[in-house]
């Protein structure tokens, strides 16, 4: 029941909370020393609390300073509020991005949850500086899950002996923690708006009149007049560094202009693709660079066959080539042929023969003879 009377005690302990979560080596200093007993002196103190009526009503008053929820609850004795109990406590992590009069829902609610240890359902009557039911009503579900908003509303709107009140006057929870702000009377649906909203003032198009200022290092004075990169047709890479996109083909590099340590990256970097090629690493670039055969339309080449017979020639042909591309070849009797199975080219085959196959009822005349056929001299 500590915290329910010491006053500050979240903040008084918080650099506890704090030593706890640093793991095994905790580092202790002398401001720690001070706390410390600061602490041990507020438990050893007498406080100066008055003892509850559960048969008069209690005053709850309510502040959020820094993600902490302080409260102070006291009751009127002889036309005099006294105090009952000092109260605060953490607000959780998420709820540190809220605006202040979100926050303002949150701290309501956990310090009328602390205060019904005292209360036991007697009359309450809260007092803060934020509209609490009109922003729940009205803003909250933007920010609050769909569990938080059933809990903050059975708590504070659902309860028959809880009242809600807007208190524009400095109440104890302000001058007890924090400062004070200067202007207490605002309204909580225009502030929420006003932190939450875009830039009012931002425009999808550019301003009809004056002066437009580049700043992304672009601009350039050429004949006199200036002009952005833009204007000048270059890439946004060009307008970051200075110099185009340098190629692979780091010899012909001959930029001497703009951020010479950008050049030095992109050369080195050449330099390691290209060992990285040779080597085996990258074994092919994407397009093709180069062929992977040296075979021409018009010439002759071998073909390997799919077959495996012992004995017998793996290689068919010659074939006259129609076409090429980088990686393939055409020829009139195979088709299409990758450039793998491909051995050439070869020397144009000189004798005629004259070759068959089964279910064939013609002769074929061509030169050379093929792995697979069947042939005998003209």
């Amino acid at each position: 029941m500590a915290r329910l009377w010491i006053e500050g005690y979240t903040q008084a302990v918080k650099f506890l909370y704090e030593k706890l979560t640093e793991g095994d080596n905790i580092k202790w200093t002398k401001e720690d020393d001070d706390k410390l007993e600061k602490l041990k002196l507020k438990l050893a103190s007498i406080p100066a609390l008055n003892l509850p009526s559960l048969e008069k009503p209690f005053h709850l008053y309510v502040n959020v300073e820094k993600g902490v929820a302080h409260g102070v609850l006291d009751q009127e004795w002889g036309g005099v509020k006294r105090p009952i109990a000092y109260l605060s406590k953490m607000l959780h992590p998420v709820s540190h991005g809220w605006p202040v009069c979100i926050q303002a829902i949150a701290a309501t609610a956990i310090l009328v949850e602390e205060s019904s240890k005292l209360t036991f359902g007697s009359k309450l009557i809260v007092c803060t500086l934020h509209a609490v039911r009109n922003v729940l009503n009205q803003k909250a579900e933007k920010w609050l899950t769909d569990s938080r908003m059933l809990k903050y509303e059975a708590i504070l709107i659902d309860s028959d002996d809880l009242t809600l009140e807007v208190n524009k006057s400095l109440n104890p929870a302000q001058f007890f923690y924090g400062e004070p702000a200067d202007n207490l009377i605002h309204n909580c649906l225009e502030i929420i708006q006003y932190q939450t909203k875009v830039q009012g003032d931002l425009k999808e198009q550019a301003l009809s009149e004056g002066e437009i200022i580049y700043v992304d290092g672009s601009s350039r004075c050429l004949q006199g007049k200036r002009m952005s990169g833009s204007d000048l047709g270059v890439s946004p890479y060009e307008m970051m560094f200075g110099l185009p996109v340098l190629t692979t083909q780091h010899e012909n590099a001959t930029y001497e202009v703009g951020e010479m340590r950008v050049k030095r990256y992109v050369n080195t970097i050449a330099k390691t693709l290209e060992n990285l090629r040779l080597k085996g690493i990258i074994p092919q670039t994407t397009p093709l660079d180069f062929k992977i055969d040296d075979v021409h339309p018009r010439e002759w080449v071998l073909v390997k066959t799919w077959k495996e017979q012992s004995l017998t020639p793996q290689w068919e042909g010659p074939f006259q080539v129609l076409l090429t591309t980088e990686a393939v070849i055409r020829t009139k009797e195979r088709g299409w042929i990758h450039a793998s199975r491909i051995k050439g080219p070869v020397d144009e085959p000189k004798e005629w023969m004259i070759t068959s196959e089964m279910g064939d009822t013609e002769l074929t005349l061509k030169r050379g003879l093929g792995g697979n056929e069947l042939g005998r001299p003209k």
